[in-house]
């Protein structure tokens, strides 16, 4: 019996625990070739692994490159990393710049920056008319 997403690659980074895990093994039991993306990432049975960083460009590259290579070229991208680092998620300046942490999670998806910050800063402009921006921030 045909599955839903037979022949599809899939990309899951953040894919060796919680939420980014389980869509892996969702989108693996459709049918899809699926590749997961973490700091400590590890095979298992119809999922494949590339350890790395999504702050890390290189890292990327070589994610789709392998994945490429073992499957062809990616149709489903979920971007499920979480982050580790202490700093704050959100930061506002005293002239009224939104600096958000979100640069390291679009690195798979290089217009997903441009197109998320659009909307993040939209949506907080609608809400509090101070912001004068809202920049993207490692």
């Amino acid at each position: 019996m045909p599955h839903e997403l037979d022949g599809r690659v899939a990309i899951v980074t953040g894919g060796s625990a919680g939420i980014g895990r389980a869509t892996a093994g969702m989108l693996a039991s459709r049918g899809a070739l699926v590749t997961i993306f973490a700091r400590t990432a590890v095979s298992e049975k119809n999922i494949a692994a590339v350890d790395g960083d999504v702050s890390d460009p290189e890292a990327i590259e070589r994610l789709f490159v392998e994945t490429e290579s073992r499957f062809g070229d990616c149709d489903i991208l979920v971007n499920c990393a979480g982050m580790i680092d202490p700093k704050p998620l959100v930061d506002v300046t005293p002239e009224g710049v939104v600096q958000i942490r979100f640069h390291g999670a679009c690195h798979g998806c290089p217009s997903s920056t441009m197109t998320l910050q659009m909307g993040i800063e939209r949506n907080v402009r609608e809400r509090v008319p101070e912001v004068t921006a809202v920049v993207a921030v490692q």
